[in-house]
């Protein structure tokens, strides 16, 4: 009879075995198999048994199969770290060959929530900061999945935290994205830059993506570590401009109060890439007689819908606005008044 093996994200430090008749599994995550499609050496490191690893990796210890995938990716994937250990301290098995998908077994393992096969290859020198075919690294891996143990693991081998992916996305992106406050204080401590703008689609921030996430806590964060609140996208709109036009009021009422603290002043630049100091933004809108009661800006009636404005700038502030933001007890009443609250109406731009 043929039978089907998956493996793939387990519990840390613990090896995973799932047949198919053993609960659903991420397919993303883990590997598909057949019995049948595996060589010896290769069904060896499934299993993890290291004995047969010894007997079949004379030949060659980085065969693969028509995945791309090595006796390391099964292990890594599976949780199996003693056989990483043989195959690399005794048979020099090849820390860097990446699977189909370009990810090597380093970032399978991370991928897989397999920490101690993440150690291990580590603490063989393989490369921390390999990008997959995405050109995402295992930093950002962690702040969709939330470990911070391998997070801290990566920075402590010295991983590079502004590495961008294929859509010019940073880890700390990520976190934004998914709301992963903790990786985003890990990243920041480790000298993560919180300026840098994706380069694919607006030219977004980190801190525009937690404005328009509604994510008070990520912002606070951020602002501790000398964000610049006052660079814009390729629209010319400011972090706090994303929170006007999602109608989350916590987030740009935060950062009102932020340059208040600061003693910051309107900016008077574009910004890095940002438009035209003459166009008016969704900050400026606000300003305006409200839609409705209900808070929303008012549009141009007679412009084109970009909220066009002659002779108007944008109300963010200049560069380096976060020096003075770890006041403890400014912070506190601010994190008191700007508990997250209900979101006023979103504008469809």
């Amino acid at each position: 009879m043929k039978k089907l093996f998956k493996f793939g994200k387990g519990k840390k430090n613990t090896s995973q075995e799932l047949n198919a008749s053993s609960g659903s599994l991420n397919k993303s995550l883990g590997y598909e198999v057949r019995e049948k499609d595996l060589n010896k050496l290769h069904k060896a490191a499934w299993s993890g048994d290291v004995t047969k690893i010894h007997q079949f990796a004379k030949k060659d210890p980085n065969i693969t199969d028509k995945l791309h995938r090595t006796a390391l990716h099964f292990a890594s994937t599976r949780g199996h770290s003693e056989v990483i250990e043989a195959l690399i301290s005794t048979w020099r098995a090849k820390t860097g060959q990446g699977d189909n998908e370009g990810k090597t077994p380093l970032l399978k393992a991370i991928e897989c929530d397999q920490e101690a096969c993440a150690r291990a290859l580590m603490e063989y020198k393989a490369d921390v900061n390999v990008q997959d075919l995405q050109g995402e690294t295992g930093l950002h891996y962690t702040a969709r999945s939330g470990n911070e143990t391998l997070a801290r693991l990566l920075i402590d081998y010295s991983i590079d935290p502004d590495i961008q992916n294929k859509n010019g996305l940073t880890a700390l992106h990520v976190c934004a994205e998914e709301n992963q406050v903790g990786i985003a204080r890990l990243l920041l401590q480790s000298d993560a830059d919180p300026n840098i703008r994706e380069t694919v689609d607006e030219g977004r921030t980190p801190l525009m993506l937690a404005c328009r996430n509604n994510d008070v806590n990520l912002i606070k964060m951020l602002l501790k570590f000398k964000v610049d609140i006052g660079v814009k996208d390729k629209k010319g709109w400011t972090a706090e401009d994303h929170a006007v036009m999602q109608g989350n009021s916590s987030c740009s009422e935060l950062l009102q109060d932020f340059k208040v603290h600061n003693h910051k002043s309107p900016s008077h630049s574009a910004g890095q890439g940002g438009s035209s100091s003459h166009k008016s933004t969704p900050v400026k809108q606000q300003a305006k007689p409200a839609l409705g009661g209900y808070g929303i800006p008012a549009m141009d009636t007679g412009g084109t819908g970009d909220y066009s404005d002659d002779n108007t700038e944008s109300r963010i502030s200049e560069q380096n606005a976060g020096s003075n933001w770890s006041d403890t007890e400014a912070e506190d009443s601010i994190a008191e008044k700007h508990k997250p609250q209900a979101s006023l109406p979103k504008l469809n731009l």
